[in-house]
């Protein structure tokens, strides 16, 4: 193969890898802010109203809602 070949090889093999050329910057995805950290939040109460149910969740020491009809079942958790 000659130069010419190689050089179109490479290039082409760049191009499907997805390298950026030599000078260009490499885009990133932006760090978060801080820490994201998943919780599973326990049921802990609810709330019977005419016309809804309100369920409410611990979530490490925060509450959290939901709302739902009021013949449903409250989700024993939800995610955070």
């Amino acid at each position: 193969m000659t130069q010419t070949g190689y050089v179109a090889l490479s290039a082409l093999l760049a191009l499907a890898l997805g390298s950026a050329s030599p000078g260009v910057p490499h885009r990133s995805l932006p760090a978060p802010d801080g820490p994201r950290l998943a919780y599973v939040c326990l049921l802990s109460g609810q709330r019977v109203e005419i016309n809804r149910k309100t369920c409410y969740y611990d979530c490490a020491g925060s509450v959290e809602t939901r709302v739902v009809k009021p013949y449903d079942d409250c989700p024993l958790s939800v995610h955070k």
